[in-house]
């Protein structure tokens, strides 16, 4: 506890665990749930990482959805918290070797991720031809430039709180966006 308050007062605001952390495992992100309700939670970024092994059987650890959906409801159970503004996925399937360097398909569904996450995500994933993003509740601006050279297909479905949309991709096949329509919506899309 003390450790944490003196880490805040010295500037540091962002808060990274593991879904396994402690003994027994999660107990880490108990006693920082606890430390978080003291200090001013505006203040503070909580982020998480998951596929780590929690528990017996199935889907104790791996990437199947139901043991990605487990841990993230548990892990912010644990931190009584919401919603993570940041959540990452290490470990794949042993019997693939993924990397951001050969990821060619990313579908974000019911995750609530930041046009800067995406952004970012692009700028890393140079082989990414296909990326979906459906039914987010932050993401309000994406800006997609011709650093994803790879990127052929791009979808926004239901992002009802999307304000604006750029996409200058030379390679862009095909843009899909479903959603509400609005005044305020702003979508640009550069042709080459």
């Amino acid at each position: 506890r003390d450790g944490i308050f003196c880490e805040f007062q010295g500037g540091v605001t962002h808060v990274d665990l593991a879904n396994n952390e402690g003994t027994p495992p999660g107990r880490a992100g108990k006693v920082v749930g606890r430390v978080l309700r003291e200090l001013p939670r505006e203040e503070i970024i909580v982020s998480t990482k998951a596929g780590f092994p929690m528990w017996p059987g199935p889907y104790g650890s791996g990437c199947s959805r139901k043991s990605l959906i487990e841990s993230v409801e548990q892990s912010l159970q644990r931190l009584e918290l919401d919603l993570f503004p940041y959540y990452r996925h290490y470990k794949f399937p042993s019997s693939k070797k993924l990397s951001s360097d050969n990821l060619r398909h990313v579908c974000f569904k019911h995750v609530d991720v930041d046009g800067k996450a995406i952004e970012y995500m692009l700028s890393k994933c140079h082989s990414l031809e296909h990326l979906s993003i459906k039914k987010s509740n932050t993401l309000l601006y994406l800006n997609v430039s011709a650093e994803s050279v790879a990127l052929k297909h791009l979808q926004v479905v239901d992002c009802d709180k999307a304000e604006k949309i750029n996409i200058s991709s030379p390679s862009l096949v095909s843009f899909k966006y479903c959603g509400s329509i609005c005044a305020s919506v702003v979508v640009t899309v550069e042709l080459f």
